[in-house]
């Protein structure tokens, strides 16, 4: 009897895998006392979706990496068959920890300056989970973003929020029961024009599901503080997030005012 192929298959408990890590294989040589926490911080297991056709970091945050003779063997556990690189990536973000209780927050500033603070109120989760964000320079599938009637042109600031269990294990599109308020500064030199821009100024959420961008739609708070411009919003959902500048009507621009006489009886 033929196998039937089954891809992303998911096991019902994580798999451990193990890999060995030439040090030598670096860009840029490392101290040897340096190397351990070196690795905990930028070593990253990536897996690729076949559904989306992307390669996607698994999020793990129970890496272990121990010496062996010249080289590090890199132990995690992994929850689905697929194929597997590891990669050294720059850290660019973020993890902490959300409690029923307390709930969470963390802020996270780019190479920018620009600074982007979430806060999960208490009683978001039923139970304790690691928030992870990273920056991003540009969104995925920024020229589908950009090609949306309503969107001129994104503002310079993406990042992801993912959801990892106590096991460490993705939780891809979770919900938290109580939203997260979310504020995010923009350079307002990034963007085309400033004309009506604390009105044009909007946080988009990629749904994987349908493979398309959502105007969050809660009409957020747009102040300009400075050299900068912050955004104050709310999202129930782990995603990727950006933000653009969108399009407007105002009288002159694509619209007609009409005068009608008044008639007096």
């Amino acid at each position: 009897m033929a196998g039937i192929y089954q891809p992303d298959f998911v096991p019902q408990q994580p798999m451990t895998v193990s890999l060995q890590f030439d040090p030598a294989s670096l860009a840029e040589p490392i101290e040897t006392a340096d190397l351990p926490g070196y690795l905990e911080r930028s070593l990253r297991l990536y897996f690729m979706d076949e559904i989306s056709g992307r390669w996607t970091d698994t999020m793990t945050s129970s890496l272990t990496i121990t010496p062996v003779n010249d080289l590090f063997e890199v132990s995690l556990p992994v929850d689905r068959m697929a194929e597997f690189a590891l990669v050294i990536v720059e850290p660019s973000g973020t993890q902490t920890s959300v409690t029923p209780d307390e709930g969470g927050r963390f802020a996270f500033t780019n190479a920018q300056s620009l600074t982007t603070g979430i806060q999960f109120p208490p009683d978001a989760v039923d139970t304790t989970v690691t928030v992870s964000y990273t920056e991003q320079s540009e969104p995925t599938q920024q020229e589908q973003l950009e090609a949306l009637e309503e969107v001129e042109q994104f503002a310079g600031r993406s990042f992801r929020l993912d959801v990892l269990d106590g096991l460490g294990r993705l939780q891809p599109g979770f919900v938290f029961a109580e939203p997260m308020s979310m504020t995010i500064q923009v350079d307002p030199t990034t963007i085309s024009t400033t004309t009506n821009l604390l009105k044009r100024l909007r946080v988009y959420r990629f749904n994987p599901t349908e493979k398309l961008w959502e105007d969050l739609a809660d009409d957020p708070i747009v102040t300009w503080h400075g050299d900068v411009i912050e955004i104050e919003t709310a999202a129930s959902r782990a995603a990727e997030f950006a933000v653009v500048l969108v399009n407007i009507q105002t009288p002159g621009e694509g619209t007609a005012l009409v005068y009608l006489p008044m008639i007096q009886r």
